[in-house]
């Protein structure tokens, strides 16, 4: 069997701020001599301000990961 090399999936956003609409969110698995790469593209969104607007809360989710991965790394080597 095969190890996954990433994840892609359809984004759904149903009413609220942003009007409904499908995207496309890719999330790749890359091995580098530090640990994993983690590149991510959302693609497809209805316009400009929809995409500056994902970008920001993925760079926050993702940077929220790094941080709890950073803290689970120092409470193993304490």
């Amino acid at each position: 069997m095969r190890k996954p090399e990433g994840l892609v999936m359809t984004w759904r956003r149903l009413g609220g701020d942003v009007g409904p609409g499908e995207s496309r969110v890719e999330i790749d698995l890359r091995l580098i001599p530090e640990g994993t790469e983690l590149p991510l593209t959302h693609s497809a969104l209805l316009s400009e301000e929809t995409r500056l607007s994902h970008e920001h809360r993925w760079s926050g989710a993702l940077g929220k990961l790094l941080r709890h991965r950073q803290t689970i790394a120092q409470e193993r080597t304490s």
